[in-house]
């Protein structure tokens, strides 16, 4: 771990008398505290110069010094680097330090030194400058990731089930679904052949999903595009009582008058691009007419789900995306996934609860980019 390696420990209050600056205030966080000293040891070894935040230098015996907040508190031994990162401010000094608890000098010198100490001073100082590229590294690229990022870098890991969705290019309007699972040792496996579906008169832009951004169209609200990307599959609503008989209990809603789908940025009451349903009793409102949902209509017999601009949603990058039943062999839609009644049943049935499942919809060039990269099944011939 980052915070063995560094091996912070604990040691005597702050010695103002001792360090010219005192603590160094407003550092943005422990990381850039760290590699300051480590530039610090690399450049002078037992004492150095380096420039401040605020544009002062400050001298630091480097071989006593030791890393504390800005309440002088030292941090605990091997507390995790992402902690007082995350601690809204908590900021890091450099600072000569007294001895420890065990009577033992510790500091920021002994966490970030290398078993070169014995080595001539020229060469330990291009062996501590390399060290330091390496917890540039480390810094960054572990203890630096957020939550989001870290998720990014899993995509489709996760899902044992997943929906692919292929169009030839970005403008076109129909394309290609397959399903896939994983098997027990991890691999993709097709279920089955892939079958006929249409898209937007758009074509596709790039949406909201789980996958990073892209450069270039982005899925807007009534730009009849559909999203492209990677996105969770969510509940499935329709107007029967129950699912099909053969599902396996994907989560379902049925469909009443008194549903609707907020696509009102303005009403900011309830979550947009979400499913509301009045409470009983309660009477319908003025908005109603404008955002209840539709019963009676074929095309809307079972609706799936695609989370696209659902997590956090912003009103100007669409709504309402789903898989539904097509309104005729080539009738183009104005963002949705649309297939034959019997093909959605069969995606119905198909879908395991606590399987994660996703759906890849991507012209058939960014498939051939991504498909590694977010753990998608490989392109199939």
């Amino acid at each position: 771990m980052v915070e063995d390696f560094l091996g912070i420990g604990q040691t005597g209050g702050l010695n103002p008398d001792q360090i010219e600056v005192g603590v160094l205030r407003k550092r943005p966080h422990l990381r850039d505290q760290i590699l300051e000293t480590l530039a610090a040891d690399a450049a002078a070894g037992d004492a150095a110069q380096f420039q401040l935040a605020s544009g002062k230098e400050g001298c630091v015996d480097v071989d006593g010094a030791k890393i504390v907040d800005d309440n002088c508190s030292p941090f605990q031994r091997h507390v995790r680097m992402s902690q007082p990162m995350a601690q809204g401010g908590r900021l890091a000094a450099a600072e000569k330090s007294g001895q420890d608890d065990e009577g033992k000098g510790v500091g920021a010198h002994d966490a970030g030194r290398l078993p070169f100490a014995g080595i001539a001073p020229t060469l330990a100082q291009m062996y501590r400058l390399l060290a330091l590229f390496f917890i540039v590294g480390v810094l960054s690229g572990l203890v630096g990731m957020t939550p989001a990022l870290a998720a990014e870098s899993t995509l489709g890991l996760g899902a044992k089930q997943m929906v692919v969705c292929l169009a030839d290019n970005s403008s076109s309007s129909e394309g290609t679904l397959q399903l896939f699972h994983r098997d027990a040792s991890g691999q993709w496996q097709a279920d089955g052949a892939p079958w006929p579906v249409m898209f937007a008169r758009g074509g596709l832009a790039w949406g909201r999903g789980i996958n990073p951004p892209q450069p270039g169209p982005q899925k807007m609200t009534g730009d009849h595009r559909n999203p492209a990307g990677l996105f969770k599959i969510g509940f499935v609503m329709g107007y029967t009582p129950t699912l099909p008989a053969g599902a396996k209990g994907w989560p379902y809603h049925q469909v009443t008058d008194r549903d609707a789908w907020i696509d009102d940025p303005k009403l900011s009451q309830f979550p947009y691009n979400h499913l509301y349903t009045l409470p009983p009793g309660a009477p319908f409102p003025d908005w109603w007419a404008k955002e209840y949902m539709h019963l009676g209509d074929f095309a809307y017999e079972y609706l799936v789900l695609i989370e696209h601009n659902y997590d956090n949603p912003i009103p100007e990058a669409g709504n309402e995306i789903f898989f539904h039943v097509r309104r005729g062999e080539h009738y183009r839609t104005a963002g949705c996934t649309t297939m034959k009644l019997e093909d959605l049943e069969y995606l119905v049935k198909w879908l395991e609860p606590d399987s994660n499942a996703m759906v890849a919809e991507l012209t058939r060039a960014d498939y051939a980019r991504f498909w590694q990269e977010w753990h998608l099944p490989p392109p199939q011939k």
